[in-house]
């Protein structure tokens, strides 16, 4: 520089001047040109107020935020391919490019145990153990594997377990889940195979098989999904999965499962959202909440931790520009990961279509591989530890939650209210501030209601999925098997419990009975249950169907 004028030196390890809240306050003020710093502040979709500045001071007194169980998550994709020679493909094709687990998705048929209707299967079309025999053959060692038993958990449970016999596997040596889930089943199909109370008897019966058969699997999910894809928020997302629990622990209690066995057997499955922090915050009261009812009803510390599946939102997937898709996955899966999620599925970002592209499948999986490998987001657990913002958003959420937990409770509880139609209702009312917001701007869909692409049409790929299942013609049962569904039945009918229904299950179903004639023994005297199904609604498509009219920003 020109002369001796030299810029300053700088002593690195002198400490900044210490800045007092009400400095900051003042500064904001002279830049507002009159308003407050107050003013700033801004309510989120579930009615949280979101300052613009957190101090140690916001520490809630009192929060004890439930630590994430570790670092790292498996990779775990769903298949559902009707064809299931594909389905045995694309589970090598999975494991191959690094997923650590399969989620089997079955149809529609197998989860009310119906006779088949292959116009409108919408996933895995099982029927006889013969089906699934390829598709376990295909797994390979130490692959964890998961279902979705849903309503139906002693016929798909039976389905499954004389499937892997007659693959060759070992059960106890199976690491997994079943997925047993009639609450989250009703609110998704509208309808279960019986009625709700056997429903949950059967659940109960699959998890003491399950705890002396499979030790290493779980075998019920407590999901919000079905609740998420119609429309709810965050704060009632975690309240509907305490309630949806504590149903569940009642319902085992009542078939002589204690607390503290009846926790090892749950996992939470939650969708996330595009908010970041608002999905990190969701995740971690979570775990919170789940702490405070297993620790209520005397659970152990182990029993206090829950693992959390979280699956990237179908809801905030687009029609239109549809690549933007990639980076909203992208954002749901490290709010997964930041969240503490113990496993992810990621979305193709061509989920909205018909039937998702093999690219898009890849995609997927290397999304969560590169925030991983790549990103080393694996290497820390609960990043948001700590942070006066997370915590303090953390607590409001839980507090929210745990108010309308007690209010459903109040109400008869998540049975009552599913079946009366509140559950419902709130979530329209979610919806429709959702809609509002997104109308107006305040709450934008970059590609669809603001810079929209000119002259875009949503697109619709075509299917790559062969369809039909090879086994959905009917074929006689032998002896064997009428001796066996006759056995079911009468253990139907004498209230049976302690894993019998699922044993004689199993043995039916490998002796060739269908899971129509599962479900047709299994049903019992009641009428089954039904309610209005919870529709599923991505949040564009309102604005898809009339042209992506919005806010055009562009």
């Amino acid at each position: 520089m020109a002369g001796d004028q030299r810029p300053p030196v700088l002593d690195w390890a002198e400490p900044f001047p210490p800045v007092s809240l009400e400095q900051w306050r003042d500064a904001v003020a002279s830049s507002l040109e009159g308003r407050t710093p107050d003013e700033l502040a801004i309510r989120t979709d579930e009615g949280l107020v979101v300052r613009p500045l957190y101090t140690s001071d916001d520490l809630p007194q009192g929060w004890r935020p439930a630590a994430a169980s570790r670092a790292g998550w498996e990779v775990c994709q769903q298949v559902w391919s009707r064809d299931l020679v594909a389905a045995a493909d694309e589970v090598r094709l999975l494991q191959r490019q690094g997923c650590g687990a399969i989620w089997l998705s079955f149809d529609r048929a197998a989860r009310l145990g119906a006779a088949r209707d292959a116009a409108a299967s919408d996933g895995l079309q099982a029927a006889r153990v013969e089906d699934l025999v390829p598709v376990l053959q295909a797994l390979q060692p130490g692959t964890v594997l998961r279902v979705n038993a849903a309503g139906n958990p002693v016929a798909l449970a039976g389905l499954l377990f004389a499937a892997v016999d007659a693959a060759g596997l070992d059960p106890a040596r199976l690491a997994g889940s079943l997925g047993c889930d009639p609450l989250g089943a009703l609110a998704a199909d509208g309808e279960l195979p019986a009625e709700l109370g056997a429903c949950l008897r059967q659940m109960a019966d699959v998890a003491a098989w399950v705890e002396g058969n499979a030790p290493r699997v779980r075998a019920i999910d407590v999901s919000t999904l079905a609740h998420h894809s119609a429309g709810a928020d965050a704060v009632q997302e975690l309240a509907f999965s305490l309630s949806t629990a504590v149903e569940y622990l009642r319902a085992l209690d009542a078939a002589g499962i204690e607390p503290e066995r009846s926790c090892a057997q749950m996992r939470l499955v939650m969708a996330v959202g595009r908010d970041l922090f608002m999905e990190v915050a969701k995740l971690r009261a979570a775990r919170a909440l789940w702490a405070d009812v297993a620790g209520a009803c005397g659970g152990s510390q182990d029993a206090q931790v829950v693992p959390i599946h979280a699956v990237a939102s179908p809801r905030t997937l687009t029609l239109r520009d549809r690549w933007v898709n990639l980076l909203r996955v992208t954002v749901e899966s490290f709010a997964a990961v930041a969240g503490g999620a113990d496993s992810l599925t990621t979305q193709p970002f061509d989920g909205a279509s018909d039937v998702s592209s093999v690219q898009a499948r890849r995609l997927a999986v290397n999304t969560q591989t590169i925030l991983g490998q790549e990103a080393h987001l694996d290497r820390v657990a609960d990043p948001g530890a700590g942070s006066w913002y997370v915590e303090s958003l953390s607590h409001d959420l839980a507090r929210a939650a745990w108010e309308l937990f007690q209010h459903l409770e109040g109400r008869g509880g998540m049975r009552g209210c599913l079946e009366r139609g509140e559950v419902a209702a709130l979530v329209a009312e979610a919806r429709e501030r959702r809609r509002q917001a997104m109308a107006s701007g305040e709450m934008p869909i970059t590609g669809v209601t603001s810079y929209p692409a000119p002259g875009e049409e949503p697109e619709r790929l075509e299917a790559n999925r062969r369809q039909g299942a090879r086994s959905a013609r009917p074929r006689p049962a032998g002896q064997g098997c009428d001796e066996a569904l006759r056995r079911l039945e009468a253990l139907v009918a004498s209230g049976g419990a302690g894993g019998g229904l699922t044993a004689a299950a199993a043995r039916a179903a490998a002796g060739g009975a269908s899971l129509v004639e599962l479900g047709e023994r299994l049903r019992g005297a009641g009428p089954p249950a039904r309610v209005e199904p919870l529709p599923r609604q991505r949040d564009s498509e309102p604005f898809e169907a009339v042209g992506g009219v919005g806010v055009d920003r562009g």
